[in-house]
């Protein structure tokens, strides 16, 4: 149960439910504010800036993101961890909270769901560019065909790939569009127009509220949510296996899943974390997104700071420990000290520093310029990290 008496109340305001729904529908039924269109205008010469370039990409080869006979990843797999695993989040938000019964995650879980859906298509992108030929893309699918003998390689990454992406994406937008379903029904009731009632019905699904209704919802969440928290640890340890399957060193290890999970959660609830300040602000819903909400997330980001730290340690220790002479020149030799000790040990420190100055969420500004950091940050370092030292270990390309 959820005492108000000592954590504080979840919505400010002391609002009825009838006010609530008013509030959280206004933006349906006002006019699209100016500061949205100028948001869809910048986002949507970024659209055909990214068009271009994936058409650039295609027509002249892979060759335009550096990779070639001997360097056979780079961009595409550092975007396609990033985004699979700002994806992880927005379900680990929704699904751990809720089978943790923290009814706090009420406030945030359902922008948090919808950034995971388009955060795995974002990801889908990149595996089916890296092979080359896109046209081709569908010979990784596991269907029946005329091939004969040809028939998908089930040692290759990109299979797992395929599956892991594919499942989550299944998953995560039934968990996504099933939790709506009574907000569609809101929304429908709500309506004035003919057209909006007709379409808020018909992806409503007849929902009416009722006692039944609602048992069945909750039972079908806690069926989902177990299913998805499955999905959350496996998917992407699935995709740590593109890299701790090879014999690279600094790759061939079995620290990699739970250091990559760990690694998915942090930078996306520094994504969700950033989503939510900005939504607040804009829609006015300071009554709903309180800082006591945008506070336990902080905490949570300050917890799993100190997880990928002791993730850290553990591989140099690994790699001491072997005494492989590879593993040595890897992280003593060309990341602890070598050319690469100033991204290494920024990577080490300012991940936790930066989480532990916003501990106590005061100024919600510097807050969401720390999180943009993070996103960055984690795109840039982690992933970079990942790839770049094993690719390119003795120079700087």
């Amino acid at each position: 149960m959820y005492k108000t008496d000592v954590r504080g109340p979840l919505i400010l305001g002391d609002k009825n439910y009838r006010q609530i729904s008013d509030d959280i529908i206004a933006p349906i039924n006002q006019p699209i504010p100016g500061w949205w269109k100028v948001a869809f205008f910048i986002a949507l010469l970024m659209t055909i800036f990214g068009v271009l370039a994936l058409y650039q990409t295609v027509a002249v080869g892979l060759g335009t993101w550096g990779v070639n006979n001997s360097v056979g990843w780079g961009w595409e797999i550092i975007n396609f961890v990033w985004w699979i695993g700002i994806g992880h989040a927005g379900t680990a938000f929704s699904i751990f909270l809720l089978i943790l019964r923290q009814k706090w995650r009420t406030s945030i879980n359902r922008a948090a769901e919808a950034m995971t859906v388009v955060a795995v298509m974002c990801a889908a992108i990149f595996p089916a560019i890296h092979m080359g030929r896109v046209w081709l893309a569908f010979f990784i699918f596991p269907y029946p065909n005329t091939r004969g003998p040809l028939w998908v390689n089930f040692n290759s990454p990109l299979f797992w790939d395929f599956i892991a992406i594919s499942a989550y994406l299944l998953i995560s937008a039934s968990f996504w569009y099933f939790g709506m379903v009574p907000d569609f029904a809101t929304i429908r009731d709500k309506a004035t127009s003919k057209i909006k009632k007709a379409v808020y019905g018909f992806f409503a699904f007849g929902w009416t509220g009722s006692s039944r209704e609602w048992l069945r919802y909750e039972a079908l969440s806690y069926v989902l949510g177990g299913i998805a928290a499955v999905l959350v640890v496996s998917v992407h340890s699935i995709v740590s296996t593109d890299f701790a399957v090879s014999v690279i060193p600094g790759w061939h290890t079995t620290v990699f899943p739970p250091y990559f999970v760990v690694g998915a959660i942090f930078s996306g609830f520094a994504m969700v974390m950033t989503l939510m300040i900005i939504i607040r602000k804009m829609y006015k819903f300071q009554d709903y997104v309180t800082n006591s909400h945008l506070n336990a997330v902080a905490k949570i980001l300050v917890f799993v700071s100190l997880i990928m730290g002791t993730a850290y340690a553990t591989e140099i220790f690994i790699a001491w420990y072997s005494g492989s002479e590879y593993e040595m020149f890897t992280f003593f030799k060309n990341r602890i000290t070598g050319d690469y000790s100033f991204q290494f040990w920024s990577m080490v420190i300012c991940i936790p520093v930066k989480r532990l100055s916003s501990f106590k969420l005061d100024d919600l500004q510097s807050d969401l310029g720390r999180n943009r950091y993070l996103c960055r940050y984690t795109w840039f370092i982690y992933d970079w990290r990942t790839v770049v030292l094993q690719v390119y270990p003795n120079d700087s390309h």
